[in-house]
């Protein structure tokens, strides 16, 4: 079994149990194009929390320290995509599944770079919020994936140490993050990604979550 010896799994939400990434890229770009701003590619931003990605772009323009207008293009980008994902939730029905499977098994914690409301509308749409033993969005950390902080917090939460974990990721971010944290990570990637070899070293690669059971 993939998950043999673990007494715990961490799931990242966006791309892996929620399948949200095209509205999330399609929130990005027209936030960036309404304000003037170089639309870029959303694969280097998947994990990332939303005000870091607008405070590291306004740096990049000369712009330090411009809260007020990071928070303002934050609400904009957060308020465009949970418009979408409430009118067409994008939930895997095999996530859902898995997740209920591993929950009478083991410890479950959602852990995502998403907004307290993203990571609600989730819980909702899909019916798991009673699945997870711990759930921590980017409004509960400082820093952001890549860096560490947030699986760091998930392991004290649920109480297990780093090597009896297993972290689900589809980002390089969230893949450095737990890795950081000393935490086993399986990619689960997307049919878009052919070079895997940018991730480095993963613990195994998934087509479906279903893989895992």
């Amino acid at each position: 079994m993939m998950l043999a010896g673990a007494e715990a799994v961490i799931f990242d939400m966006d791309g892996v149990l929620w399948q949200s990434d095209r509205v999330h890229a399609e929130a990005y770009a027209r936030v960036l194009t309404e304000n003037h701003l170089p639309v870029v590619d959303y694969a280097t931003l998947a994990g990332r929390r939303t005000d870091q990605v607008f405070r590291q772009m306004l740096m990049a323009r000369g712009r330090l320290g411009d809260e007020g207008e990071v928070a303002r293009l934050t609400r904009q980008k957060q308020a465009h995509a949970l418009r979408m994902l409430a009118v067409h939730p994008p939930i895997d029905p095999d996530g859902v599944e898995v997740v209920r499977t591993l929950s009478c098994r083991m410890k479950v914690a959602l852990a995502s770079s998403a907004s307290s409301a993203g990571v609600e509308l989730f819980l909702r749409t899909s019916g798991l919020a009673q699945a997870f033993s711990v759930v921590l969005s980017g409004e509960d950390v400082r820093q952001a994936k890549p860096d560490p902080e947030i699986y760091l917090l998930a392991l004290e939460k649920l109480g297990v140490v780093a090597d009896r974990a297993v972290v689900i990721e589809d980002s390089l971010n969230g893949i450095v993050a737990a890795r950081r944290a000393g935490i086993a990570v399986i990619l689960k990637k997307d049919s878009s990604q052919r070079d895997l070899s940018q991730f480095g070293e993963v613990h195994a690669v998934i087509d479906h979550l279903r893989d895992l059971l």
